[in-house]
């Protein structure tokens, strides 16, 4: 072989080869959301598989969340401009009395408030506030119910703080909620709006966590007997049964396996039955007609 045509084969072959490579890189599809950058695929959290192509059956939450709310208060204080300068004297000496208000009025390891803003109301300190509480998750009350105690409870410590000596108090408040994500919010923030009706809220052990229908703890379980349960697109969860070229199935949760060949075998014992009686039955149709 000429040496012409081995490096005219080589160069073939070089050139075969990017064209493949090329051609694979270049239809590289992610599913379900997922980001191609040519080569690998970006998947969604709530999604794997090199091709993003699988949907997860849990995705957890944690155990813990955060509610907010926004408290203004009037205070007993006097005013003056240099408690907007944080490295003023005066404002050190302010923020110490006050936290140590908050302190004697909110006993709450797990929660802080976060002084916002200063100005004046008549004279007096006016304060703005976030008042931030982290609570978990429980089983026997939603977000929004646990969220309106602890509201009322802010609510109330601040309203019976009443001004009755020289100490620091609070002479007027006012109180504003700031409703928290519910539970299938909080799974709504990590599944994509295709498929997060497949999913349900579940806490358990004081931690949430998004289950698809797939999973025996979820509410609504799609229970497929011997076969497994996968979400597959947009189509939701559906059941999978195992060796289908073996077995039909008298419904679509995998139940009632029956063997092909025995179906097979049982449908032509029966032709061959009524090929049989049809036989005899032509037989004596005949003869009855001969006879008569």
């Amino acid at each position: 072989m000429g040496s012409a045509l081995i490096s005219t084969i080589i160069r073939f072959l070089v050139l075969l080869s990017i064209t493949n490579v090329t051609a694979t890189t270049g239809t590289l599809k992610c599913e379900n959301g997922g980001i191609s950058n040519g080569a690998t695929c970006t998947c969604p959290e709530f999604t794997y598989g090199a091709d993003c192509q699988n949907i997860k059956d849990i995705i957890e939450i944690g155990k813990y969340f955060d509610v907010t709310m926004k408290v203004e208060l009037t205070l007993n204080y006097t005013y003056t401009s240099n408690l907007n300068n944080t490295s003023s004297e005066e404002y050190k000496e302010f923020i110490k009395v006050y936290n140590d208000m908050l302190k004697s009025l909110f006993d709450r390891p797990n929660g802080n408030i976060t002084v916002l803003v200063l100005s004046t109301d008549n004279g007096y300190v006016k304060v703005r506030n976030n008042v931030t509480l982290t609570l978990q998750y429980i089983n026997t009350r939603n977000v929004l119910e646990q969220y309106e105690e602890n509201y009322n409870d802010v609510k109330a410590v601040i309203e019976n703080n009443k001004c009755t000596s020289r100490t620091l108090c609070i002479k007027s408040s006012s109180t504003e909620a700031i409703l928290p994500l519910s539970e299938h919010e909080r799974c709504g923030e990590k599944i994509s709006p295709r498929f997060i009706q497949f999913f349900d809220p579940v806490v358990s052990e004081g931690s949430l966590a998004c289950m698809s229908k797939c999973l025996p703890s979820s509410p609504n379980y799609l229970n497929c007997s011997s076969g497994s349960c996968q979400i597959k697109d947009e189509e939701g969860p559906q059941c999978f049964c195992p060796r289908t070229d073996l077995y039909i199935y008298i419904n679509a949760r995998c139940e009632g396996a029956i063997l092909i060949a025995a179906l097979y075998g049982g449908v032509g014992a029966a032709i061959g039955v009524l090929v049989i009686i049809g036989v005899v039955l032509g037989v004596f149709l005949y003869r009855k007609k001969y006879y008569y």
